[in-house]
């Protein structure tokens, strides 16, 4: 009896020390945290980023709903005069994609700052692939300025497009279609048929630069328009870009629907390497382009002072819808008699005419489209002549 009574109070007796015990480290715990947070909010970074993701699935189906297993994904990125392409790890139909900004700053660090926008592209064999509309990338400096800055949107033109804010994640179902016969056809200004253009087609995302040049861009191939002005291309849910290799010949602007821009790009007046590359959904089963080709009239002018031909007087030129580059250049210098004579002159190609004095400076200068029919007779003053 007295051993059970002894027991019982040593037992008390521990369980008051233990409960003691752990009161005072739980004060001391709770005394501790406020103090880790102070420290912990004077160290982080002003711009460190949540440590939650904003992430995106992606389900891959085909026209009955069956999954169609992706061969390759793809995140196309744009800055200005730069365009990369980075590939995403896909686990069979399935696609997840992390669009927090600290994701991509570590893959993309050197451009993440000048990033314009963002596009997905898909893959899959046996299936047309498929590009996503741009989209803008959240904490960078393009969606920062953005009319919703805090939310991103990724859109497949398929119905509801996924729109998250940062933290958030959406699961979405893309369906993949099999490849289907995609016709071009050419027409000139009169609307028959070109035969015999040679077009390169490229799976487009990118020409942001001052030059017009294809910086983000998939070759697709070569093609060359038959008698009835039609081509047979790739097949893909995308804007193509189709170039022209043919020179002084340019795409006019169509008003049908899916036609995004018209680029031109003059070379030197001398080397006829106009290029002009349209950018354009496709709408099945055809879709019809008008082709201009610039009409050929030889230059005939004479140089004179005070009626008297002079020699020796370069007749220069600046380009029209130049962009960068040396958009200004010599067409011909007079002889004896004053004459300058250009058999290969395209009127379209040039923006304007002028003659520099002995300084550098133009005394003379005349719009193409004031050119006359006959020969341009230009009469410079004395000192627009100088010693030459």
């Amino acid at each position: 009896m007295l051993r059970n009574t002894l027991g019982g109070m040593m037992l008390q007796v521990i369980l008051r020390n233990v409960l003691r015990g752990w009161l005072i480290v739980s004060n001391m715990t709770f005394a501790i945290a406020p103090l880790a947070f102070a420290v912990s909010g004077a160290t982080r970074p002003a711009d460190s980023q949540p440590t939650w993701a904003t992430e995106l699935g992606l389900r891959f189906v085909d026209a009955q709903r069956r999954p169609v297993r992706v061969s390759k994904a793809e995140l196309l990125l744009v800055a200005w005069g730069d365009a990369d392409r980075l590939t995403l790890p896909v686990q069979g139909d399935h696609l997840h994609l992390d669009l927090s900004p600290s994701w991509l700053r570590s893959r993309w660090p050197r451009r993440f700052p000048d990033l314009m926008r963002a596009y997905l592209y898909v893959q899959a064999e046996g299936y047309a692939p498929v590009r996503s509309e741009p989209f803008l990338w959240l904490g960078s400096r393009a969606g920062d300025r953005g009319r919703d800055a805090d939310v991103v949107t990724i859109d497949f033109r398929q119905g509801l497009p996924a729109r998250l804010r940062e933290g958030e994640r959406a699961e979405r179902t893309i369906t993949l279609r099999r490849p289907r016969p995609r016709r071009v056809s050419l027409v000139g200004d009169d609307g028959r048929p070109l035969g015999g253009v040679r077009v390169l087609a490229y799976m487009f995302w990118s020409a942001s630069n001052h030059c017009g040049v294809l910086r983000g861009a998939e070759p697709l191939g070569e093609y060359v328009s038959d008698e009835a002005g039609g081509l047979m291309l790739a097949d893909g849910d995308f804007e193509y870009a189709l170039m022209l290799e043919e020179s002084r010949s340019a795409f006019r602007l169509p008003p049908g629907p899916g036609v995004t821009a018209v680029i031109q790009h003059l070379g030197s007046p001398t080397s006829g390497d106009y290029l002009s590359t349209l950018v354009s959904f496709l709408q099945p089963p055809n879709t019809t382009f008008r082709v201009h080709r610039f009409a050929r009239r030889p230059l005939h002018a004479r140089i004179l002072c005070g009626g008297r031909p002079v020699a020796q007087v370069t007749l220069m030129c600046s380009l029209a819808n130049c962009g960068c580059g040396a958009c200004s250049g010599p067409l011909g210098t007079s002889d004896a008699m004053g004459r300058i004579v250009v058999d290969d002159f395209y009127p379209e190609e040039i923006e304007e005419l002028f003659i520099c004095g002995p300084d550098g400076k133009r005394t003379w200068q005349m719009s193409r489209r004031a050119l006359p029919s006959g020969t341009l007779e230009v009469d410079l003053g004395p000192d627009d002549v100088g010693s030459r």
